[in-house]
């Protein structure tokens, strides 16, 4: 058996130890992070000093008329990365799968899923995405640490007792972070399942002593003064580095948290997490490399081309600056009173045989040194995966919009890698946060109705162990929108797509936006009655539904896979919402038959005018019958025009024929 852990007190100084060998195990990666991180903001005439820990500017010298050689900034890799981030960066489609085939477990999925798309929407989640995606572009490695904030102020379910809606009940928190920001224990093979990992920041001292509570200001200290920056930035040494440290449980050691400024634990805690088998961060990796912690970005191999192009440009604006201006030839006896401004050279000519001034014609440019420059660019378009179709240009001899969608569609294949991380980091995400509410939520809180429809309130209690989040790669992709109009059409065309619903269906548009509402509104009333009965709660029948319509809606829901996991009480009220439908149906086909009876300019009569109508007929039809009595004839039948032949009817509007005596009884 393993010895028992004796050391129960955790020190500033061990952290701080601990941390120094954990950034000193990243220091590769830091280095090609700063690097890749100031050629993507346009500072790319740098190099790093591993004496200074730094990034310093370069120069390429002096030309031959004093000036500075030219130094030309193409930035190729910046607008390749805004370009990438505009086709990666897509809405995340929470899905929560169901661990059992019964309605209270469908209810805690959708529960869950309600859940993270309210706060994702509250707490701005785009905002972390996007800078955990400059982190993987520029160090390889990207993370997002999820903590929980007893003090924050969440929406609570109303109390009619207090009337408040907001309160201090705690939430989560995500942080971006990159590997100039933490890192693990060395030696590790993957970042999550490591034992213990440090977060450090350099923060104002005044906000330090705020957050935790200090009695003064700390002072700043080497480290934070010490960071690697990048020369276009302000280099501010009066900060206090902040080192956040999570141990988790391992071995005989129950895991513990502290936060360290200086060498002084400010906070220290037990591990409060509800799980142990990895750390809270989840993790974003571009190109793994085997049995090591962190990852690589492919930018950094762009680095080398990119000077390249820079230098080509360089050399170029060096070439025009030698040769730019025409110099003019003139003999040392022209006696004119020229000007001494640059490109005037004066040379000695036969003085017996003057000649008019000419100008020195320089040497053209070789073809391969005018194009070098934009070979340099296609070659890190095509490293970064931004080729011609990518930057909005279309290759020569194609012009049809199919063969474009198929081009479309073999780039979008380069971010299939890219779609898989994302997905794993934000499916480790929201299973975290997930857990974290199911184990702290206890008061009720308050949630969207659009959301989870079923309800309007929630604990922890009502995920119902529901905490796995799965995030489609697929969905995540970009939509090749031409692709999908194609083969929508194409549907069409066969006769197998029939309505705008079914359509949008096979564009990727859902039945709740708003344009699909206002061309077919019944269908998109009948898709939120399927929505509110799988939730157990009636729909109501209303007069100006298409009651054909709803009925179709309704019966492709109950011939789907959804029908098997509904409760028996939701499979009741479908059926009693279409024989209501079935019933309405009905009552206005029997309806639309009696207007017709009436006369067809009553079909499309107000209903007042229909009423009064029909009560002026049944007086003219009893004035007729009495008529007929007193001139001896048999009245007519009521509701029939006086006069007309019974067997000139149709059979089934004719009166049944009488019925002969019967028999007397014996």
């Amino acid at each position: 058996m393993a010895a028992k852990n004796t050391d129960d007190t955790l020190s500033g100084k061990l952290v701080r130890e601990r941390c120094d060998q954990a950034f000193a195990d990243t220091t590769y990666e830091r280095r090609q992070y700063w690097l890749t991180q100031s050629f993507l903001d346009g500072e790319q005439w740098v190099n790093y000093e591993a004496k200074g820990d730094r990034l310093f500017h370069t120069s390429l010298g002096i030309l031959e008329t004093g000036q500075p050689y030219p130094m030309v900034t193409q930035n190729v890799m910046g607008p390749a990365k805004r370009r990438l981030a505009a086709r990666v960066l897509t809405p995340i489609p929470w899905e929560v799968p169901v661990l059992n085939a019964d309605s209270a477990s469908q209810m805690g999925a959708r529960v869950g899923e309600a859940i993270l798309s309210e706060v994702s929407e509250r707490q701005v989640w785009a905002d972390p995405d996007a800078d955990a995606f400059d982190e993987l572009v520029a160090g390889g490695t990207a993370a997002i640490l999820v903590s929980w904030d007893r003090n924050a102020q969440v929406p609570l379910a109303f109390d009619s007792r207090t009337n408040q809606h907001w309160g201090a009940a705690g939430d989560v928190v995500l942080t971006a972070l990159g590997v100039d920001d933490f890192a693990v224990e060395p030696g590790a093979h993957t970042a999550r399942t490591a034992r213990w990992m440090v977060v450090r920041r350099a923060l104002p001292p005044g906000e330090v002593k705020d957050m935790f509570g200090l009695d003064a200001e700390p002072g700043a200290d080497a480290s934070a003064a010490g960071m690697i920056h990048t020369p276009g930035r302000t280099r501010t040494n009066n900060l206090t580095s902040v080192y956040w440290y999570y141990e988790r449980p391992h071995g005989d050691s129950p895991g513990r948290e502290a936060v360290v400024v200086g060498e002084k634990v400010v906070q220290e805690s037990e591990w409060s997490y509800p799980f142990a088998d990895h750390l809270p961060i989840g993790v974003w990796e571009e190109t793994p490399v085997r049995r090591r912690a962190y990852a690589r970005s492919w930018m950094w191999g762009a680095r080398s081309l990119q000077l390249e192009l820079n230098l080509s440009r360089s050399h170029v604006l060096a070439n025009m600056t030698r040769f730019g201006s025409l110099q003019l030839i003139v003999d040392e006896s022209f006696s004119e009173d020229w000007s001494d401004m640059p490109g005037v050279r004066r040379i000695a000519r036969d003085p017996m045989n003057p000649r008019d001034p000419s100008f020195l014609v320089p040497p053209p440019l070789p073809g391969y040194v005018a194009g070098h420059g934009e070979q340099v660019r296609e070659q890190i378009n095509d490293m970064l995966g931004a080729n011609e179709i990518m930057v909005g240009n279309a290759p020569d001899g194609i012009s049809a919009a199919s063969a474009l969608s198929v081009l479309i569609e073999q780039n979008d294949t380069t971010l299939q890698n890219m779609a898989r991380g994302r997905a794993r980091l934000w499916g480790q995400v929201g299973t975290m946060v997930l857990e974290l509410y199911q184990a702290y939520v206890k008061e009720p809180r308050k949630l969207d109705r659009g959301k989870a429809p079923a309800m309007e309130r929630w604990t922890g209690k009502d995920l119902l162990g529901h905490t796995r989040v799965r995030i489609p790669t697929d969905r995540l992709l970009p939509k090749n929108k031409a692709a999908n109009r194609a083969h929508a059409e194409l549907l069409v065309q066969m006769g197998l797509v029939k309505d705008v619903s079914q359509y949008a269906a096979v564009m990727g548009i859902g039945p709740d936006d708003e344009w699909v509402s206002r061309i077919n509104p019944d269908r998109a009333r009948a898709e939120r009655e399927n929505h509110e009965i799988a939730a157990g709660r009636a729909a109501v029948v209303e007069a100006w539904d298409d009651d054909r319509g709803h009925i179709e809606c309704h019966t492709e829901f109950a011939k789907s896979a959804m029908w098997d996991v509904l409760s028996d009480e939701s499979q009741r009220l479908l059926r009693e919402h279409l024989a209501g439908h079935e019933a309405a149906a009905a009552e206005k086909a029997g309806k639309m038959v009696t207007e017709r009876r009436l006369g067809p300019e009553l079909a499309v009569a107000p209903e007042v005018m229909k009423h009064d109508s029909a009560v002026e007929q049944q007086s003219a039809e009893q004035m007729m019958a009495e008529r007929s009595a007193a001139a001896g004839s048999p009245p007519a039948p009521v509701g029939m025009p006086g006069g007309m032949d019974q067997a000139a009817l149709p059979a089934e509007q004719a009166p049944p024929p009488e019925q002969p005596p019967l028999p007397p009884m014996a």
